[in-house]
């Protein structure tokens, strides 16, 4: 690693980083918890944990259209786990790569930008 890289580490506020991916988490998840159409897998950020994205379960087949939507406001959310070819799946398992879209909630992001996220996506679903 270069000085340059390691002054920038030593340098980073990791307390602020992990308080602000947590409390970001928390207002995808607590607003997003009523939403007709997704799933959440976790109901609140676990402790000890610094998440860089909230996972959600699009039904329906929608999360490609949910993705594009939310693309289209400026919003990018990764898929974390497209199927390959290669890919020998339980029908469980299928359904979470088809299903699944990540939010992200870095400490990049404010409080307001998570607020956006959850308004476009009830958009989404109340359209």
């Amino acid at each position: 690693m270069s000085q340059a890289s390691l002054g920038i580490l030593y340098n980073l506020d990791l307390e602020s980083i992990f308080n602000v991916r947590n409390r970001n988490a928390d207002l995808l998840i607590h607003g997003l918890n009523e939403i007709n159409g997704i799933r959440l897998p976790y109901q609140n950020s676990e402790s000890g944990n610094c998440p860089l994205f909230v996972p959600i379960l699009v039904g329906n087949e929608r999360r490609d259209e949910l993705r594009n939507f939310l693309i289209g406001k400026q919003i990018y959310c990764p898929v974390h786990w497209p199927v390959s070819g290669s890919h020998i799946l339980r029908n469980e398992t299928e359904q979470i790569y088809r299903d699944e879209l990540s939010l992200v909630c870095d400490q990049r992001y404010s409080e307001n930008e998570m607020y956006q996220i959850i308004d476009e996506i009830r958009n989404f679903f109340n359209n």
